[in-house]
């Protein structure tokens, strides 16, 4: 998402302790990497604003193997981010690159529920219900999504590398 408000929502429910200042760092280094990537393919010839990465790319970058990781090799996180916002944002991004993992073999609901588990959605609910009952009805509004994600389980896993055989035919 490029909108960076309903990204930084996204980002700070559930809580990791990731709050404004680290926040701040963050999309300053998400300025510093576009304008590096601006450079970088205006001097080459080569590129497209399309190419640029997200806020998203930069986050999973903070968590990608050293060898594997363009946007860290060109600019450092450290560079710009913290210390403490890095010890925030890297046990976030490894938990969503582990994710990314799971759905390219999980089909929609089981990756759902491995969502719910490995972002700990279950406490988050309970911690922002004022009730027993308001909790079990958000849990049960997830759940009821898990559900109908069942008629999707034999079409393979949510995210494939190229087109799917129906797209072929």
């Amino acid at each position: 998402p490029r909108d960076r408000s309903a990204w930084a929502r996204a980002v700070k429910a559930p809580s990791r302790g990731i709050g404004g200042a680290s926040l701040a760092e963050f999309f300053n280094y998400c300025d510093a990497v576009t304008e590096m990537y601006l450079e970088t393919t205006t001097a080459s010839g080569s590129g497209a604003m399309d190419d640029l990465p997200s806020p998203m790319d930069v986050l999973l970058s903070l968590a990608a193997p050293p060898n594997d990781n363009a946007i860290g090799t060109l600019l450092p996180p450290r560079e710009i981010m913290s210390t403490r916002s890095l010890n925030r944002f890297v046990p976030f991004a490894a938990s969503l690159n582990s994710l990314m993992k799971k759905a390219e073999v999980q089909g929609v609901p089981d990756f759902l529920l491995s969502l719910i588990e490995d972002l700990g959605l279950k406490g988050h609910f309970d911690a922002i219900s004022k009730t027993r009952d308001e909790y079990e009805d958000r849990l049960g509004n997830v759940m009821e999504l898990v559900r109908a994600a069942e008629r999707y389980k034999d079409d393979g896993p949510c995210i494939t590398s190229g087109p799917s055989s129906d797209e072929n035919e």
